[in-house]
């Protein structure tokens, strides 16, 4: 093997260390999930995306975000600030928007706590004159937990939710695409939607 072909094989084994550290490192879960007992299979077939925040701009970015991901699961999705604007509107008129959309119902998410998660880590080995030798680590990571609801139209309530968390999201709008695209599935696989 020539030298150019051997740092070459380098380079891509650094890289993919690389990825497989910032993979390991970021990631994101589900910790909890309720589901009403009369939920009906494939109850809802076309929502509202809602997240809640003070922030317009990332509001609308982030219904975006969840509603193309939804809509990459089969699920017809549309950002609740078109439908509903930005404006406060009362719980009747809310209702009355999204059945002249013709929505099943509201797939709404919000941040409910931000920290940070830490990880001890030790490493043994012989070090002087071969006597034992212990380093601890103390590694701590923002953590962010997510709810998620799903909300239903005609029945006036919940029909699911769940708790999920992220490690060290790289923003808040990537966080909500990861979290959506796994909440799509748990809901999938609840019986929720029929994606």
């Amino acid at each position: 093997m020539s030298t150019v072909a051997r740092h070459a094989s380098r380079l891509g084994l650094v890289a993919l260390c690389v990825l497989v550290a910032s993979c390991a490192s970021r990631s994101t879960s589900i910790e909890r999930t309720w589901t009403s007992r009369d939920a009906q299979l494939g109850e809802l077939d076309a929502v509202a995306t809602m997240f809640v925040t003070d922030d317009v701009r990332v509001r609308h970015t982030s219904e975006e975000r969840m509603a193309a991901a939804l809509l990459r699961s089969g699920i017809y999705a549309v950002p609740s600030y078109r439908i509903l604007g930005d404006a406060p509107l009362g719980r009747e008129e809310t209702r009355a928007r999204l059945r002249a959309a013709r929505l099943d119902g509201v797939v709404s998410m919000r941040v409910v706590s931000q920290g940070e998660e830490r990880h001890v880590r030790t490493r043994s080995s012989f070090g002087y004159r071969g006597l034992p030798w212990t380093t601890t680590s103390v590694e701590a990571k923002p953590v962010t937990q997510v709810e998620t609801v799903a909300y239903s139209e005609r029945r006036n309530r919940v029909i699911w939710a769940s708790l999920s968390k992220a490690i060290d999201p790289e923003s808040v709008v990537l966080m909500v695409e990861r979290v959506t695209q796994i909440v799509t599935r748990e809901m999938n696989k609840d019986g929720i939607i029929s994606a």
